[in-house]
């Protein structure tokens, strides 16, 4: 009996060591485990906050370069649109009407051509007699265009020689471009010969004197 229970105790001994040894190693192998996971995870997370960072620096790399591509487009149209300016040309800027009688209304169109690079635009107008009325178009000439500008003249109570102004205002430089009118208005009541002898003795006497 004391034999066949040594035996047993032995017996159970050695099963509570196999499956101590058991435990411990699966244990171990949760153990393990638990650390792989736990090191993968953190390698994970690693990776991904890298990646975060990586794709941070991208887009504030592409904002930037976004930036000074668009100053450098702006800097560049602010230049061109600097550079480009209307110009006016007139292809006279003095009419010689000659000779007319008191009370014509004459009319005389000046052309000009936009010889600039922008749209040219005409600001105002204006005369220094009351008997001069010009107009001038309403829209924007666009480069290489002509427009005209009109004037009438009344010569209702005017007299021998006249030379009108008229003074134009644009967005061009200089900005005022100056037009003028020349000639002679012969009274009513004197023919052209008369009045010729007229302004002739009146000539003379002028020099006399």
């Amino acid at each position: 009996m004391c034999l066949f229970a040594l035996g047993c105790t032995s017996k159970k001994s050695n099963e509570a060591v196999t499956t101590l040894a058991a435990e411990t190693i699966h244990s171990s192998s949760t153990s393990m485990v638990d650390d792989t996971a736990t090191t993968v995870l953190n390698t994970h997370v690693s990776v991904h906050e890298d990646s975060l960072n990586s794709d941070s620096k991208k887009v504030e790399m592409d904002t930037s370069i976004s930036a000074k591509t668009i100053e450098k487009n702006t800097s560049t149209n602010n230049s061109k649109s600097y550079l480009k300016k209307p110009k006016i040309e007139f292809e006279e800027v003095v009419w010689d009407f000659g000779e007319i009688e008191e009370g014509d209304i004459i009319e005389k169109k000046f052309i000009f051509k936009n010889t600039g690079s922008a749209p040219l635009e005409i600001l105002s107008t204006s005369a220094t007699c009351g008997c001069t009325r010009p107009s001038f178009p309403l829209f924007d000439t666009s480069p290489g265009e002509t427009g005209t500008i009109g004037v009438q003249y009344n010569s209702v109570g005017k007299e021998g020689k006249q030379s009108p102004e008229v003074r134009i205002e644009s967005n061009t430089s200089p900005k005022t471009t100056i037009l003028k009118l020349q000639g002679v208005v012969i009274p009513k009541n004197k023919t052209r010969e008369e009045y010729k002898k007229t302004t002739s003795v009146q000539d003379s006497s002028t020099i006399n004197n």
